[in-house]
Order: structure tokens, then sequence, then C-alpha cells
């Protein structure tokens, strides 16, 4: 998770700076302790971004441990 590209600030009405509304979509989160001791990290995106991705991987990788039906 460390090699995930993070966006950076891009606030409305900053010229040189676009960020479109997407309506729609998937939600994708992670939220993790931050190198500060008393510190946390949340990422929150959309689908087609590195968190998607990075999440989607994971899933994925792990697709194998999981059963359909609980034991």
């Amino acid at each position: 998770m460390r090699d995930i590209d993070t966006p950076s600030p891009a606030p409305y009405g900053i010229n040189g700076k676009t960020a479109g509304i997407v309506l729609d979509g998937a939600s994708y989160r992670l939220r993790v302790p931050s190198s500060y001791k008393t510190g946390d990290l949340t990422m929150t995106s959309n689908a087609d971004t590195p968190l998607a991705e990075w999440i989607d991987a994971s899933f994925e990788s792990f697709a194998s441990c999981w059963k359909a039906e609980p034991r």
C-alpha cells in the first residue's frame, strides 16, 4: 500500500486545476495508521484510480481464502 500513488489537493476555483464531479460509480476507502504516533490516514476515491486498483488486486489475491458459505 505504500506504493499507491496519492492524489494532490485540487480545490475548486483554483486556476489551472480542474476537479470533475462524479455522480455515480464505486466508493473505495482505505484507513490506516500513519507514521505519526497518534495519527491515521484515510483515502477515498472512485473507480479507475490507483487506490481502486490496489483494493481490487488485494481482493483478488485473497479470493482463494474466502468461501461462499460460512463454516
